[in-house]
């Protein structure tokens, strides 16, 4: 390594460069997070490598919203005890919302870890390891802000996607659920430096932005509600395509569709999570809606934003839940006609208020209604495929296709994922009209047709057909 000159022109060799692996587990908050480590510690002269026998910092960025997400992480730190044994003086880190709930527990189950880090101590992290450095005793900070709301310009991926958090915590306390105790209260962040962020993105050629939230479209500043955000992101900073997720039925008002259908970068998408069809269910749940408000506002969208895509999250198996109960869930799930559906089964979260209710509902039987509930939402899912084909869309290209086939992947507004065959070349990051030529399950074959994209359609237009045939 070559010697650099200190001011008296004396040569002393330069620092290694120290190297970083980042392991991330859970939902699209767990993706920004890890692109936010990742920029803190680029900043602080750590180095990205691909695997973690190459690493001087080997950080998992970890999930704890599910029993299994844990039990996978712990399998993970025993696997890594290996990699350290052969690589002296190599940190392990343990980052996330599991860090956030457990603590020192997990260094008391697996001495190997280093440092324990919590959903707000990302932004201390290069202290936290000068301070491993120096001492060599293993560290734990969970503390959590009370304001913090992380911000900088994130990483883009290799076609332009970038993700955005606008706001932190959840207010709500669904009995289910683990967010407030890990991620804190809601905060947000003014809508100026969200603003700033996706100029900056902008200005960097970003094509897709994901507003991210625990609880998105509950976003308030001084009176800015997460509908003026919306506008004022498609006024002053508007990217081709913007998304947002998770949003909360509570919060799904008039105001946030009126924008999503009038903002010409907003996405035809809405990501609405319903957990359960049963009225029961939903008050042990506290979700604060009922079954039939649910369907109306899903109606009230369709009707407003034709060609909408529509996702959710359900639970089954919920403490307390009948057969009936059940049943009413299929029943919603029909009704409401999901493009797809993120579908788990019950597992209790300790902290959470449903833990007092015990996990009543037997495994085999979590199992079987599991399975029906896929079952069901693949038909709606190949029900909805079907419907678009022979339209021509414009797909927001992100890279070769993973089926091996030789094409591409592809995006359409509506986030349905298409592959994409192509007569002439396409780059990552490219619009292309795409003609729907077939389904394949729930998923589709698309040919590239040589004519400009056309990313929205008129209001007054189906959005399904964006580019008229």
């Amino acid at each position: 390594m070559r010697a650099a000159p200190d001011r008296a022109g004396r040569r002393h060799e330069a620092a290694p460069v120290k190297t970083f692996y980042i392991e991330s587990y859970g939902c699209q908050m767990n993706e920004y997070d890890a692109a936010f480590i990742a920029g803190i510690l680029k900043r602080s002269e750590y180095r990205s490598v691909e695997t973690p026998e190459e690493a001087d910092l080997i950080l998992l960025n970890t999930c704890a919203v599910r029993e299994h997400a844990e039990e996978r992480v712990f399998g993970r730190i025993g696997e890594l005890r290996r990699v350290k044994e052969r690589r002296p003086g190599a940190v392990l880190c343990v980052a996330g919302c599991m860090a956030q709930r457990l603590g020192e527990r997990i260094q008391e189950d697996a001495p190997h870890v280093d440092l324990v880090i919590g959903t707000d101590a990302y932004a201390r992290l290069p202290r936290l390891l000068e301070e491993l450095e120096a001492e060599g005793d293993p560290l734990v900070d969970i503390e959590i802000s009370a304001a913090l709301v992380y911000g900088g310009v994130a990483e883009m991926t290799e076609w332009g996607r970038a993700f955005v958090s606008i706001m932190q915590g959840c207010n709500s306390f669904c009995t289910f659920c683990i967010v407030p105790i890990v991620r804190g209260r809601e905060r947000s962040k003014s809508p100026d430096e969200v603003v700033a962020e996706i100029g900056a993105l902008r200005e960097m050629g970003c094509r897709e932005v994901t507003l991210l939230g625990q609880k998105v479209n509950a976003y308030r500043w001084e009176g800015v509600d997460f509908a003026d955000l919306l506008r004022r992101i498609d006024r002053e900073a508007p990217v081709p395509r913007v998304r947002f997720t998770s949003s909360h039925p509570r919060h799904f008002t008039t105001r946030l569709l009126d924008a999503m259908a009038e903002c010409d970068s907003v996405c035809e998408h809405l990501h609405l999570p319903v957990q359960s069809g049963s009225l029961p269910v939903l008050r042990r749940m506290r979700r604060l809606y009922t079954p039939s408000w649910y369907l109306e506002a899903v109606a009230r969208a369709r009707a407003r934003i034709p060609g909408l895509g529509l996702t959710t999250d359900i639970i089954v198996g919920f403490p307390g839940e009948t057969d009936a109960d059940f049943e009413a869930t299929l029943a919603l799930m029909e009704a409401a006609e999901f493009d797809a559906s993120f579908l788990f089964k019950y597992s209790p979260r300790p902290g959470t208020r449903a833990v007092d209710h015990g996990d009543t509902v037997p495994e085999e039987v979590k199992s079987e209604r599991l399975e029906r509930a896929l079952s069901l939402q693949k038909q709606l899912s190949e029900a909805r495929s079907r419907a678009i084909v022979g339209r021509r869309l414009s797909a927001l290209v992100e890279g070769v296709s993973e089926r091996g086939s030789g094409g591409w992947l592809g995006r359409l507004r509506n986030n349905k994922a298409v592959s994409l065959v192509a007569a002439r070349p396409i780059e990552p990051g490219e619009f292309v009209t795409a003609e729907i030529t077939a389904t394949r399950g729930a998923g589709l074959l698309a040919a590239v047709l040589d004519e400009p994209p056309r990313e929205r359609a008129p209001i007054s237009s189906n959005r399904y057909a964006e580019v008229a045939r």
